[in-house]
């Protein structure tokens, strides 16, 4: 009898601890209630952005170089490390981008026919005398010519930068006098001039700590940008630095023109199908929260995915279901004895988000939240008779309108002949009746421990009260 009891209660015990662990696997595999919404797009750093292959190809700048070649800047010696940082901005430019380099001293003196492509080094290397000799310093003539620079091209981006070491000193008989720059016409007229120009990036160098340049070129362009150097050999850095600030520009000219490209629809029937196309050249666009809406509140339309990524210029492919709510022949007139229209128009609303939101906030643009959109008609022969019972588990386990949270779609569609409705097994399709099966199989085990408890309990020895306290039956 001992050793029966011993197996009984191992036995029970057991039960126990299988019954235990099946019901945590249930909970394991029963999943969330609720399935997590969609996650935004992880963001695109704008230096990335920026660096994209075609922007710089796609937006001209035209760059106006003001070079001061008075005698002081020889005496210096900042002129020669300007001349090799002009140099070294032509060979970085997109070989479609404009180059005008005027230098100036008692009068500016513009460089060949006075607006030179990029690609032409050769040309523009040879702009700038060898060695700077001029009397007189006339920032008001340089920017006067700058503007006429400026405004002979229709370059999207514009910059001027004005190199120097000195401050106004112009040849007798200049209109722009060295004092009085405020109250002075010619002067004023320049900064009339400059607020016709758009899109100009200005750019003051002062040289060997001289902010004159800076406060001129301010007169005529509002907030001009300081590049501050404490040593000629730093002049070559500092001025690329306008690369950058052109491409941020260029990049913005860019994205403004491609923000107001559109996501167009096609629709098909037999079978009903909705292509989605990117007619954008850069932006990439994230889907989400998709549905088709239709004033026939008799249609049910599922299948859409929760979310489409639409690469620029690529396509995506979507086959939804429309099913009726109640069969046709129920509801062939309304109350007000209406007949059923032919078509129906169906409408695509989704939100719209772009792994590049953060970089296009940054330039100052913004990205249209929401698209809703045409769709088409939805013919009366293309929506499906509602479930039957022998399609009532497929038909439970597609998504509602508004899209399956687990199903989404990169961009370049799927393969022709899949349908696009959710109608694969979910997770509670595959793991459903597993956990049915493994619970059934825990309450036999329970019941078993139940039974292995009683017998155990009814096997147990008892002492009786009239024999010695160490005689038991």
């Amino acid at each position: 009898m001992t050793g029966s009891t011993s197996w009984l209660h191992r036995a029970a015990r057991s039960a126990t601890a299988t019954a235990l662990i099946l019901v945590t696997v249930h909970a394991l595999t029963a999943g969330p209630a609720a399935h997590a919404g969609v996650q935004p797009p992880a963001q695109t750093p704008l230096t990335e952005v920026l660096t994209t292959a075609g922007i710089d190809q796609n937006v001209v700048a035209h760059y106006v170089l003001l070079v001061d070649t008075s005698g002081s800047m020889a005496t210096s010696g900042a002129y020669e490390q300007v001349v090799v940082a002009v140099n070294s901005l032509v060979a970085a430019l997109p070989p479609t981008d404009l180059v005008s380099i005027i230098a100036f001293d008692v009068a500016p003196r513009q460089c060949g026919a006075g607006v030179i492509p990029a690609a032409d080094v050769a040309a523009l290397a040879a702009c700038l005398p060898a060695t700077p000799t001029g009397d007189y310093t006339d920032f008001g003539r340089a920017i006067d010519a700058g503007l006429s620079a400026l405004s002979a091209t229709d370059a999207a981006v514009k910059s001027v930068v004005l190199m120097s070491d000195g401050e106004q000193d112009p040849a007798p008989g200049s209109p722009y006098p060295r004092e009085g720059v405020v109250d002075n016409p010619a002067w004023r007229d320049l900064a009339a001039r400059a607020a016709t120009v758009p899109s100009v990036e200005a750019f003051a160098l002062p040289l060997l700590g001289s902010t004159a340049s800076a406060e001129i070129l301010g007169y005529a362009f509002a907030s001009p940008d300081i590049l501050q150097v404490a040593a000629p050999a730093e002049i070559s850095g500092v001025l690329a630095r306008t690369i950058d600030a052109v491409r941020t520009q260029r990049a913005a000219t860019a994205l403004t023109a491609d923000l107001d490209r559109t996501i167009t629809i096609d629709t098909q029937r037999a079978p009903w199908q909705i292509t989605l196309t990117s007619t954008a050249q850069f932006v990439p666009y994230v889907l989400t929260d998709l549905r088709l809406d239709t004033p026939d509140a008799d249609i049910d339309v599922r299948g859409l995915p929760s979310s489409v990524t639409l690469d620029p210029g690529g396509s995506i492919v979507l086959r939804p279901r429309a099913t009726w709510a109640t069969p046709p022949e129920s509801t062939a007139t309304s109350g007000a004895g209406t007949a059923r229209p032919a078509t129906t128009v169906v409408r695509l609303a989704a939100t719209v988000s772009s792994p590049w939101d953060s970089a296009v906030t940054q330039l100052g643009l913004s990205v249209v939240p929401t698209i809703e959109v045409d769709a088409g008609r939805l013919a009366a022969d293309d929506v499906d008779q509602p479930a039957t019972a022998s399609t009532a588990s497929a038909a439970a386990s597609e998504p509602a309108s508004g899209g399956d949270p687990d199903q989404s779609l990169p961009g370049g569609g799927v393969p022709d002949g899949e349908p696009m409705s959710a109608t694969a097994p979910t997770a509670d399709a595959v793991t459903g009746p597993l956990r049915w099966g493994l619970l059934a199989v825990a309450a036999l085990f329970v019941v078993a421990g139940a039974i292995a408890a009683i017998a155990v309990s009814r096997t147990r020895p008892t002492r009786r009260k009239d024999t010695p306290q160490d005689t038991w039956q």
